[in-house]
């Protein structure tokens, strides 16, 4: 896995783990992370869902074989500053 800090470029996904949009593209966000890892882009995924736990986020990653790093903000702290919606 590549290291963020030598990483060429870091891309930010969203993710919820109840949220239809976001589950359509698991298996494509683990495939491009898994072609784009190998070219030292970074990938890192963050759920701001206040209702999704982190033992949830854990589950619904092994569930789905998401194996980039997935963050919880629960303050919606990065949601707010990259003005994420949906």
């Amino acid at each position: 896995m590549n290291k963020d800090k030598d990483s060429k470029s870091i891309v930010i996904i969203f993710i919820a783990t109840e949220c239809p949009i976001s589950n359509a593209y698991n298996s494509r966000m683990e495939k491009i992370f898994r072609d784009y890892d190998k070219k030292g882009i970074a990938f890192l995924g963050i759920n701001s869902n206040k209702e999704e736990s982190v033992d949830r986020i854990k589950e619904h990653a092994e569930e789905n074989d998401l194996t980039f790093t997935i963050l919880k903000d629960e303050k919606n702290i990065i949601a707010d500053k990259f003005e994420a919606s949906f």
